[in-house]
């Protein structure tokens, strides 16, 4: 993955795929430390609701407002993708 002109390596396993209601998986960004991520799918008369809840390791806690940030940016940039192939 890229974010900005740094190249991100991506790792993680999914330990829940309850479709169409629910993810949970890892994320592990650059060989760091791990946070679990769960995903909730909620369906609307012409759209569907994420919700996304974040587990993090203590030690990430000061950064807590920055990973919150870049989940929603990812969330945001997905919406757009997607209402373009709509």
């Amino acid at each position: 993955m890229r974010r900005g002109s740094k190249e991100v390596a991506i790792s993680g396993v999914y330990h829940v795929i309850d479709r169409p209601r629910r993810l949970k998986f890892s994320w592990r960004e650059d060989g760091g430390l791990e946070m679990l991520v769960q995903v909730q799918f909620e369906s609307e008369a012409t759209h569907t609701k994420m919700r996304i809840s974040l587990k993090l390791d203590a030690s990430l806690a000061a950064q807590a407002d920055n990973i919150k940030q870049l989940w929603s940016t990812r969330s945001t940039l997905l919406a757009t993708l997607l209402s373009r192939k709509a």
